[in-house]
């Protein structure tokens, strides 16, 4: 029955859930996944755990379809492209194009299998992300961090176990390297030269840090620190914390805030530091 008066709302009301984060996967293209260890392991780590490394960033992080992406039907600020294996032409185009609305993480083999021709291409994945890459065989995807990470505090390896194969981007002008293989070569690169920043990333394992370093690159809204799991839609934001001690909540701007399951207002505000506990939830309804 708590929860009766905000469901209302939302009828009377209703809002797309917007995050500004989002990780996307291909059905045809999950559909080339092989069995144990290789692959289905790498597609475990891209998309059935990276989603977690950004939401204990206190982000808002949705799953979707890899064609709704492109086709523009949602407009993340930061996209991961961690499904999308096998694309065709058309595919490879509107991802490109997709650049001009947001930021792609390019992850691992991005259109590695050319669905017009049936064969591994490396030319189709630099169509489909503009990043020309080199192949580099079966290797351990770990990558090592260079000083521009090293600066933002991420200095232990990035990456998993498994990740064949193995492709590092060429570089470009103006191109700027975070992480090398253990061989020296480019493991993931950020290229400014557009609308967005682009990212590729040839490591299958991302750590929270690192998707917090991203996400700074792209300006997505953090609503709350100290590892908590944030939501936010319409007028309402809310948390759930994974470890006890003070969690701050930050708002995109000062508005009034009411804390809804413990009936009360908290005032005007943009910022607001908790004391809780493990397991515990807040959630508030704003108003400007």
């Amino acid at each position: 029955m708590e929860f009766k008066e905000i469901e209302n709302d939302f009828i009377k009301n209703p809002s797309i859930y917007s995050p500004e984060v989002a990780v996307s996967y291909d059905d045809y293209s999950l559909c080339q996944v092989s069995g144990f260890p290789y692959s289905s392991r790498i597609a475990v780590q891209m998309i059935g755990r990276l989603p977690r490394s950004e939401l204990l960033n206190g982000t808002t992080v949705g799953y979707y379809l890899f064609d709704d992406i492109i086709n523009g039907k949602a407009t993340p600020k930061i996209h991961y492209v961690s499904g999308a294996y096998a694309l065709d032409k058309k595919q490879r185009e509107l991802l490109r194009k997709s650049e001009e609305r947001m930021t792609n993480v390019y992850m691992w083999s991005v259109g590695y299998i050319d669905k017009d021709t049936d064969k591994f291409s490396l030319d189709a994945i630099e169509q489909a992300t503009g990043f020309k890459v080199e192949y580099l065989g079966e290797a351990s995807s770990i990558a090592y961090p260079t000083d521009v990470l090293k600066k933002a505090g991420i200095t232990e390896n990035i990456g998993g176990k498994y990740g064949v194969p193995l492709f590092s981007p060429v570089l470009q002008q103006g191109d700027v390297v975070l992480a090398k293989y253990k061989n020296g070569k480019p493991a993931i690169v950020v290229r400014k030269s557009g609308k967005h920043p682009q990212i590729f990333c040839g490591i299958t394992a991302l750590s929270t840090k690192l998707c917090a370093y991203f996400d700074s690159l792209v300006g997505v809204h953090s609503y709350v620190d100290n590892s908590a799991v944030a939501s936010a839609n319409g007028n309402y934001v809310g948390f759930n914390t994974t470890k006890d001690g003070k969690h701050t909540l930050t708002l995109k701007e000062e508005v009034e805030v009411y804390d809804v399951l413990e009936n009360k207002n908290l005032g005007r505000f943009k910022t607001k530091v908790f004391d809780l506990k493990k397991g515990d939830v807040k959630l508030f309804k704003l108003k400007k």
